[in-house]
């Protein structure tokens, strides 16, 4: 999928674009992104460790389940 603006490092929920990218990245809807960005920040590795961070032993998160994107 193609990113939406020049800064590959950040994530603006403002942006419907990058909202939905982010979402099919995670694996997560768009209300759980825009909690990560609040708690973590924009940046993508931030917020990439906050969802990690919150994954039980069973690798979901209590509201969602978290699927770590392939790496490219």
């Amino acid at each position: 999928m193609e990113r939406s603006h020049n800064d590959p490092e950040h994530i603006d929920v403002a942006q419907e674009r990058d909202v939905k990218y982010w979402t099919e990245t995670f694996g997560i809807s768009e209300e759980e992104l825009k909690k990560a960005v609040r708690a973590a920040g924009t940046r993508v590795r931030d917020i990439r460790s906050y969802l990690e961070n919150k994954l039980d032993r069973g690798g979901r998160t209590k509201e969602t389940p978290y699927r770590r994107p392939p790496r490219s």
